[in-house]
């Protein structure tokens, strides 16, 4: 079991701002290419921030170690802003549906949530597939897709993650009948 002074411990990487801020900071340090893609620390942090206001905001910021990226007049535009509604985060309310919402507010990005949808499920077919009686042993097919040289490979991953662990221990199988 793992203890919770442990997991404090733990070194994480900086975010995706803050590296992008060390790299203009120490002209020699190796730059990263710059990467436009989804920041998740953003998501999270703005849905603090509508969720537990500014205080949410900056925990949210210091848990993914990364720096704000709002201004104050950024954040009190969006929390003048949103949406409000009668399941709101900021107020208590009384849930109608029961247990299964969790207090999820409708403000955050949360994908689907069958209980809240106002669209019936759709009829599935459930249980586990047939499987065939006879069963033919076939030749094996392996796709390998190579990473560009600007990613960490798979082998330098598994160093880095080889190198960490406290202890390290092999299984091997055989399928030889």
């Amino acid at each position: 079991m793992y203890h919770p002074e442990a997991v404090r411990r733990v070194q994480r990487t900086p975010g995706q701002l803050r590296s992008r801020v060390e790299e203009l900071k120490n002209p020699w340090r190796q730059g990263s290419p710059l990467t436009l893609s989804h920041n998740e620390s953003a998501r999270l942090a703005t849905d603090a921030l509508l969720e537990q206001g500014e205080e949410g905001y900056l925990r949210a910021l210091a848990d993914e170690k990364e720096l704000p990226f709002m201004s104050s007049l950024d954040i009190e535009y969006v929390r003048r802003n949103a949406n409000v509604s009668s399941h709101s985060a900021l107020q208590p309310s009384v849930s109608v549906e029961g247990p299964e919402e969790d207090g999820l507010s409708e403000q955050t990005s949360g994908t689907y949530f069958p209980m809240m949808s106002d669209i019936d499920v759709p009829m599935l077919e459930m249980g586990w597939p047939e499987t065939p009686l006879i069963t033919k042993h076939s030749q094996t097919e392996v796709t390998v897709h190579f990473q560009r040289d600007r990613s960490n490979s798979i082998k330098d991953l598994l160093r880095s993650l080889i190198s960490k662990a406290k202890t390290v221990s092999t299984k091997h199988t055989s399928n030889t009948s």
